[in-house]
């Protein structure tokens, strides 16, 4: 599941690894937004595994309860009219450690404008 939200970007995966059945592996490019993910979550930030070999740098194991609630909460507090904007504002207040990087912004932009174009037929 690829998830964007003001937190960051997450790709989350069933954890495979012995003794995590059931588990979920929070994945990120990043570990600002695996960071901001821990603190809302209560999750210990020395979870955070760092594999510089993966196409994810960054994964936090956790039980499938926190992501679902993660999730939840995150849609529960919705209180913008469009998303690019409001992670564009959270960026640019000063000393907010909310904010995504320009690059970031930049990127979920691209994402935009590729599924504006690619994701389906336009009418």
């Amino acid at each position: 599941m690829w998830t964007f939200t003001e937190d960051g970007f997450f790709s989350t995966v069933e954890d495979y690894v012995a003794g995590n059945e059931g588990g979920l592996l929070v994945r990120g490019r990043d570990v600002k937004s695996l960071e901001r993910f821990c603190v809302k979550t209560k999750t210990p930030l020395d979870w955070i595994q760092t594999t510089p070999e993966r196409d994810y740098p960054f994964r936090v194991s956790v039980p499938r309860e926190v992501w679902a609630e993660y999730v939840q909460s995150t849609a529960r507090d919705i209180d913008y009219n469009d998303f690019k904007s409001h992670c564009k504002a959270l960026a640019s207040y000063a000393g907010s450690e909310a904010g995504l990087t320009s690059q970031q912004l930049m990127a979920m932009g691209m994402v935009w404008a590729v599924m504006y174009g690619e994701w389906a037929e336009r009418p």
